[in-house]
Formats: C-alpha cells, sequence, structure tokens
C-alpha cells in the first residue's frame, strides 16, 4: 500500500497544522523584551490554560530556536504493515508517514 499525493498532501497539512499550534503556544515567550521571571510566570500561565507541562512548553521553545518552525513538527515515523516480515523491512518494503501525536 502506497501513499497517494493527496494522503502525503493531508498528512503533511496535518503536521504542519500541529506545528502552528505548538507556535502559538509559544509566541508570547518569543518577546526578546521578558526578563526570567517574567517569562517564568508567563510559561506558568501559557501551560496552565493550556493543560500541558512548563516542561513540555520549555521542549517547544527550545526545538523552534534551535530548528525553527520545522522543529515544531512531529517527526515522520516508519510504520510496518503487520502482514511484512522482518526480512520486507531490510529490502525497503515499508511506508513512511507521519503521526498525529505530538512529540
Amino acid at each position: 500500500m502506497t501513499m497517494n499525493k493527496t494522503e502525503k498532501f493531508i498528512r503533511e497539512q496535518n503536521r504542519n497544522d500541529l506545528a502552528l499550534q505548538k507556535y502559538k503556544l509559544i509566541a508570547p515567550l518569543l518577546n526578546e523584551d521578558l526578563d526570567s521571571f517574567a517569562a517564568c510566570e508567563l510559561r506558568k500561565k501559557i501551560a496552565d490554560q493550556n493543560g500541558i507541562s512548563e516542561r513540555t512548553l520549555r521542549r517547544y521553545l527550545n526545538a523552534y530556536q534551535k530548528e525553527g518552525f520545522h522543529g515544531l513538527k512531529p517527526a515522520e515515523r516508519i510504520r510496518y504493515r503487520k502482514d511484512l516480515t522482518p526480512d520486507d523491512a531490510h529490502t525497503g518494503r515499508y511506508q513512511i508517514w507521519s503521526t498525529s501525536s505530538n512529540r
């Protein structure tokens, strides 16, 4: 089973949508005028309002600072079909697509 262009487009769009959601969370923290105390308080507020941990928010921020918007996208995963044998994986008979879960 191979992915067609529409499926690839939809998966990439989903990855972009998730990255945009993450960016919207960290955007206020990108203000260079924030002192460390204000940034810490803002992180707590954003985390509480969105039901995520401060650690997750810091991971998003670090990923953005390291790789830009691309760093916020979920990683593409290799999923193996159940009917393939382990030998098939070594010959390249597998499919790559992104998952919709967050990092």
